[in-house]
């Protein structure tokens, strides 16, 4: 009988008595292996990270396509778990940004009031020239029933962005264009 033979039969024969004996010996160095799996973890973290880094940026490409492939291959399955997802955290979503705006206003109103699109370009008027009301519907931002306004040109002035414009919600603003 050769070694390899020898062996076999020896774990076959001591299979039971080999596993129990490692169970305990699993039980016995489980905190030292993790604090060793943590240590390596610890000490490698760089090293993995520049390593990731380098994969990367080498493969940039190939990892573009392999995630265009996967969401092509599995875009019905995605959208249906981001429509799940979405549904069971809006009140959650829909909570933390009421909050976010009650605690920093000054955010949304400065974007908001002080910023207009005129011709395709971003103005910064530098003050407050919005109300907050719709002329057309008359809902208030204040009572919570817009979330902001927007400007709507009725005719452009080069001289002067904010003249001919009305402040208007979203709602109304889409109906403008619509032709409603």
């Amino acid at each position: 009988m050769d070694k390899k033979q020898y062996d076999r039969q020896y774990y076959l024969t001591h299979k039971q008595e080999l596993n129990e004996t490692s169970k305990q010996y699993r039980v016995l160095h489980q905190d030292k292996l993790k604090q060793y799996r943590k240590q390596y973890a610890e000490t490698h973290k760089e090293e993995k990270r520049l390593i990731d880094k380098h994969y990367q940026e080498e493969n940039k490409q190939q990892i573009k396509l392999k995630k265009q492939r996967y969401y092509q291959d599995n875009k019905k399955e995605l959208q249906e778990k981001s429509r799940k997802h979405y549904a069971k955290n809006r009140t959650i979503v829909l909570e933390y940004q009421k909050q976010r705006r009650e605690e920093h206003p000054e955010l949304t109103q400065k974007y908001h009031q002080r910023n207009i699109r005129f011709n395709g370009n971003r103005l910064s008027t530098g003050r407050d020239f919005r109300t907050g009301i719709c002329s057309i519907c008359h809902k208030s931002r204040d009572k919570e029933e817009i979330k902001f306004t927007v400007m709507h040109h009725i005719k452009y002035d080069e001289s002067d962005p904010l003249a001919h414009t009305i402040e208007v919600c979203p709602s109304c603003h889409r109906n403008i264009h619509l032709g409603n």
